[in-house]
């Protein structure tokens, strides 16, 4: 097929560069490998003279797929494969091949710039159809020989903001740095031009990156064990992604996917959603502490605190959101290859359609396959929990039992409801991967784990943890009572990681036992929790608190909300990229995570000076008075949270502060959430 193609479309001197970038049918058909990506940058590179020394054609990178599905002679291969104990369950060819995302075997071809993807798909067609293969021709692309498109209006927006906010910074750290040394003024009045100025500093807002000082007595030293929590979820979030974050057809001994989910020791990655419920977790948690400990005597109405809450953590979440989806529709401008021609539509098409969706903070409200950074799901829902059930601590401070009981009903309400979605629509307990049948892990996706109602409960739970902290935190426990609770609670923790290894290795999870899983598990984790964060907040977690509070996590947690968010653009960018198949094992993966890992908290620390600090530092002096030299910016805070930006819970102090309109916040006691 190959060389009839080449001999009718291409000339002699150039047939054997083409021959050679075309892909061929790929060996380890047996062991999943089912992609053969050819070689892109030659293909591309390929150029054929006419007569008079001009470009005829050059060469055009097409990905064709030859889906075998109505191949007769195919099941009778693999029934006798079967009959030797090969290729059934979940690795069975064919239930496979019946999934309407499966698009078939896939090879990389060069073709002509003259001819179109659907005249080689009709050429392939007439050769192959008869024998029952379906092929289709998709993501064409040529090598521009001419200047580049026009950067679009967004992209050439991006690149001005991003320009304008490094010139800013440099000259703002400039000053710091001449203010320092020759003036030495760091701790003197300056004017408020100055103060705005100082906001882009990377001189201070590195100073206050690495600054780990904190009272022995304070909130800061107290809840510290908060930033190693925030630390390992985001790394566990980034480890799961990198083993996850890929595209099948692009991988070489896919089967490994189905084999490596039959050990046990495999959910510790296949199954790192809990994570996702340790942000939340903390989000309430640290919501319910410092409400009920700093409003509780605050007579006046609370409309203010309650109006400056919002404000302030919808603005600390959406403006590097905002940065973080101008990036990436930048990012086609510094990326290409065979995966990217393919799926650029799909990924990037979606933002340009859907951004809006993600600065309203409904993102998770449209299928996977519509979300601009479907990853930014989790941002939406922690926003709708967060504006929703602010409510119950504001109760808790006139009506404890009121507010623990509707916190009892939230989580009561939205298990039974995540159940019985569960059980009616036959929804797996939790995502698995494996599952031949990937369309049910999508529906499942896109009915309840996007959702906020399936994540309610965590929040609620961490509300309640929060007055237990502060209500019963002096109380007395015997020895044998905290033994039985950390039993118990690392009883819960490992069930629910280790719960789901039947079904990742091909049990059915149609039972009843899967929908009281579905219905617990998210809640149960953050029960689990409770008790560890109990502990660590009253002094009595021990070797466990001291490395949570580790001072060198501290910096790292703090820039983990950008690293969640740019994690997935670095994991994008790897698979886009790639000029060859990705191997899915444990040896490739785990070095694969580091480098992501690296990259990853690198580009934070950027977008950390670039943005983060920067709108953190102006939305701070916006609500909460003049900021000054003398000020102590960060020491006062409790620098702990999920992996969301650096938000403040509005308090007493803060509030007579702005209504006074003091000229300084040094003596705010806020907690930073």
């Amino acid at each position: 097929m190959i060389t009839f193609i080449s001999k009718i479309a291409f000339r002699l001197p150039i047939s054997p560069q083409v021959m050679d970038a075309m892909g061929k049918p790929s060996s380890g058909l047996a062991s999943g490998t089912i992609a053969d990506l050819g070689n892109y940058d030659q293909c591309l590179a390929v150029e054929a003279p006419d007569g008079d020394q001009d470009i005829d054609f050059t060469g055009q990178y097409c990905t064709l797929y030859l889906n075998p599905r109505n191949v007769p002679f195919l099941k009778k291969i693999i029934y006798r494969f079967q009959e030797n104990g090969e290729y059934v369950g979940r690795a069975d060819p064919l239930k496979w091949l019946s999934q309407d995302l499966f698009l078939g075997i896939r090879i990389g071809i060069c073709i002509p710039s003259k001819c179109s993807g659907d005249e080689i798909e009709y050429m392939i067609h007439t050769l192959l159809g008869k024998y029952g293969v379906k092929p289709t021709v998709t993501g064409c692309e040529l090598l521009p020989h001419t200047e580049k498109a026009p950067l679009t209006q967004t992209q050439a927006c991006m690149l001005a903001l991003i320009a304008s906010f490094t010139i800013i910074i440099i000259f703002a750290s400039l000053s710091e740095y001449y203010m320092i040394r020759k003036k030495g003024q760091r701790d003197r009045s300056v004017s408020k031009a100055y103060a705005i100025l100082r906001c882009f500093s990377a001189v201070e807002n590195t100073r206050k990156l690495l600054s780990t000082k904190a009272a022995i007595d304070s909130d800061a030293y107290r809840l510290r064990f908060i930033h190693g929590l925030r630390f390992f979820s985001a790394s566990w979030v980034i480890l799961g992604h990198t083993y996850f974050l890929i595209i099948p057809t692009s991988l070489a001994e896919s089967l490994n996917i189905i084999k490596l989910q039959e050990d046990i020791w495999f959910c510790l990655i296949g199954n790192a959603f809990p994570c996702i419920q340790t942000f939340l977790f903390m989000s309430g948690f640290l919501l319910s502490y410092n409400v009920l400990k700093y409003l509780s005597s605050y007579k006046k109405t609370l409309a203010i605190p309650i109006l400056l809450l919002l404000a302030r953590r919808y603005i600390r979440l959406t403006t590097p959101i905002i940065f973080l989806v101008g990036l990436f529709l930048v990012l086609p401008r510094f990326i290409s290859g065979p995966i990217y021609s393919e799926y650029k539509g799909i990924v990037f098409g979606s933002c340009e359609i859907n951004w809006w969706r993600v600065l309203l903070h409904i993102n998770n409200w449209v299928p996977f396959f519509d979300m601009c950074l479907a990853h930014l799901w989790y941002v939406s829902v922690d926003w709708q929990i967060y504006s929703t059930l602010w409510v119950i601590p504001i109760i808790m401070l006139r009506r404890k039992r009121v507010g623990l009981g509707l916190c009892c009903f939230v989580i009561m309400a939205t298990a039974i409801l995540v159940g019985v979605q569960t059980k009616a629509n036959g929804y797996q307990p939790t995502p698995i991967y494996s599952d031949f049948n990937v369309n049910r892990t999508f529906d499942a996706g896109n009915e309840v784990y996007f959702k906020p109602f399936a994540h309610a409960g965590s929040f609620c739970v961490g509300i309640i943890t929060g007055y237990l902290v502060l209500a019963y935190g002096a109380y007395k426990l015997t020895t044998a009572a905290q033994g039985t609770l950390w039993a118990a609670s690392i009883a819960i923790c490992l069930l629910v990681v280790f719960g789901p290894h039947k079904w990742f290795a091909g049990a059915p999870h149609e039972g009843w036992d899967a929908t009281i899983y579905a219905a617990t598990h998210r809640t149960a984790w953050s029960v689990g929790l409770g008790w560890l964060t109990f502990a660590c907040a009253t002094g009595r977690g021990g070797l466990l608190n001291g490395l949570l509070a580790w001072k060198a996590l501290i910096p790292m947690s703090r820039l983990s909300f950008s690293a969640f968010m740019l994690q997935t653009v670095v994991l994008i960018s790897r698979t886009m990229v790639a000029r060859d198949r990705l191997v899915f094992s444990h040896e490739f993966m785990i070095k694969d995570f580091f480098a992501t890992y690296m990259i990853t908290y690198l580009c934070s620390f950027f977008m950390y000076l670039l943005i983060e600090a920067p709108i953190g530092n102006l939305e701070k002096m916006l609500f909460m008075g003049n900021i000054t030299k003398k000020e102590t910016a960060l020491s006062g805070f409790v620098k702990t949270g999920s992996n969301q930006q650096v938000e403040h819970v509005v308090t007493i102090e803060s509030i007579r502060k702005k209504t006074h309109r003091a000229s300084s916040c040094s003596d705010l006691k806020t907690v930073r959430l």
